[in-house]
């Protein structure tokens, strides 16, 4: 193939690699501040600079980025054509590299990572009983200084807390940085196996269906910036949450419950996705089989939660209570409170999860008399109608999490919906840029999730597919 050809066919992927570079060079900024930061008489770096002067250039830069690598990403899909999964793994992997050197955005967890993995292994402090205050010079530990939540103890589960003590004992004498990009290329490592996954499970349902899915999935913009640039080990558990999704489909029911206990001793938030399985299960295999597999799950979360445990049950209760904590709050609070109104807030809460307590059932009802296809969408509206309505806050990295599971039906309505979303929270970074973080932002942040379910509904109300969640084919207008 001549280099004329070779650009003429991988432009869209090319100019996604140089916008990805772009933002990686104006994002050197951000690494030198964080290093000059370091010393104790230095303030935390999230207190001293807000988030637009982490990036040189001004915030328009970010914006024409990352609105470019949407459109380009909406052309990828409109336009892409069978091709081999390690080509496409590969041209992935390209994007990573070249997003790997931009700061996090957005978000603080990567400090938490090393935070809690340096109370373990250099102090000798087990982060489900003791929190980075419990350091009283922590300000002087370049590993703790810039914690957020010094006062709470770790929200993760037991599976990613044992792999980011390996991770920080293998490479903290580098130092603070290098670390930060072990966790990056971890997550790199996740996204490369979740686009393998949503491949097979795609070619499972549907064979030749997988390229287009790993295309949907590997080459979101938002999915890339979340799981290699900020790091999050959400990517972990969405990967063993599609590897039990496959076994389900392929009715090793056992094993599956076995690997989505595993996701959830990551992120508890798989629970959304356990529930569908047990009913699926049931419905496939019998109620007492059912049973039996959320048994050994259970059983098998609480033995990895009990490799934390220190003689008291407080930490493994506080492990449990700050994460589950999100299900009696939402976003919807954002809105009266970004009005003044704050003797709404509890009204709007409440209201906020009784919605999703219907909706979540409804799905649930649905789920035990469709095709494969149409559980996994369910299933992704699980999750959708827990962020909307009861998730504790806007994170839009949750947003991945359906994603990569109705990445898997590359054609249905529903899909394109999970689609817009992660764009319109990926542009809606720039709201950060320009407004810091603020009430006001997180409140048009959430309203922004509602514009591809209006547009849907509005365009597709009188469908009865829309209604049964089979969907349509979008490949001429995705």
């Amino acid at each position: 193939m001549s280099f004329k050809t070779f650009i003429k066919l991988y432009s869209v992927r090319i100019l996604s690699v140089i916008f990805w570079l772009i933002l990686s060079i104006s994002s050197f900024q951000g690494w030198r501040l964080l290093a000059s930061s370091l010393k104790p008489e230095d303030q935390q770096i999230w207190l001293s600079h807000n988030a637009a002067s982490l990036l040189e250039g001004s915030w328009i830069l970010f914006a024409v980025a990352v609105v470019g690598l949407s459109l380009l990403y909406i052309y990828e899909l409109k336009n892409g054509k069978q091709e081999r999964l390690s080509h496409v793994l590969l041209w992935i992997a390209l994007l990573g590299l070249a997003a790997i050197f931009i700061y996090p955005l957005g978000s603080l967890d990567h400090f938490a990572y090393v935070a809690y993995s340096r109370l373990h292994a250099h102090y000798g402090l087990n982060p489900y009983y003791y929190t980075v205050s419990s350091i009283s010079d922590y300000l002087n530990d370049p590993f703790l200084k810039n914690m957020w939540w010094i006062n709470v103890s770790s929200v993760y589960g037991p599976l990613w807390t044992w792999i980011s003590f390996a991770l920080y004992r293998m490479s903290s004498a580098s130092g603070l940085i290098p670390l930060i990009f072990i966790f990056k290329l971890i997550g790199l490592f996740m996204h490369l196996l979740i686009t393998i996954v949503v491949y097979h499970l795609a070619e499972v349902i549907s064979a030749g269906r997988g390229t287009r899915a790993a295309l949907l999935y590997g080459m979101n913009p938002l999915a890339i910036f979340e799981f290699i640039v900020n790091a999050h080990n959400d990517g972990l558990a969405v990967l063993l949450l599609l590897v039990s999704l496959i076994l389900l489909v392929k009715k090793r029911y056992l094993k599956g419950f076995l690997v989505a206990g595993m996701s959830a001793a990551c992120k508890l938030t798989v629970g959304i996705a356990i529930l569908f399985k047990f009913w699926r299960t049931a419905k496939e295999k019998g109620i007492w089989h059912a049973r039996l597999c959320t048994i050994v799950a259970i059983l098998l979360i609480a033995l990895l939660y009990l490799t934390l445990f220190s003689g008291e049950w407080e930490g493994i209760i506080n492990a449990l209570r700050n994460p589950l904590s999100g299900f009696i709050s939402n976003s919807i609070v954002t809105i009266p409170h970004t009005f003044g109104l704050d003797q709404l807030e509890m009204p709007v809460r409440n209201i906020g999860l009784i919605i999703f307590g219907f909706l979540y059932i409804f799905l649930l009802r649905k789920s035990q008399t469709v095709n494969t296809e149409s559980f996994l969408i369910l299933v992704g509206l699980g999750f959708m109608a827990y962020y909307l309505f009861g998730a504790y806050v806007v994170h839009r990295w949750y947003y991945l999490w359906p994603l990569a599971i109705m990445a898997a039906v590359p054609d249905s309505l529903w899909t394109r919906v999970i689609i817009g979303q992660t764009l319109l929270m990926l542009i809606s970074y720039n709201l950060i840029l320009v407004f810091g973080e603020k009430n006001e932002v997180n409140a048009i942040t959430y309203m922004l999730n509602w514009l591809p379910l209006i547009h849907l509904w509005m365009s597709n109300k009188n469908d009865h597919g829309f209604w049964e969640f089979n969907g349509s084919s979008l490949k001429n207008n995705t």
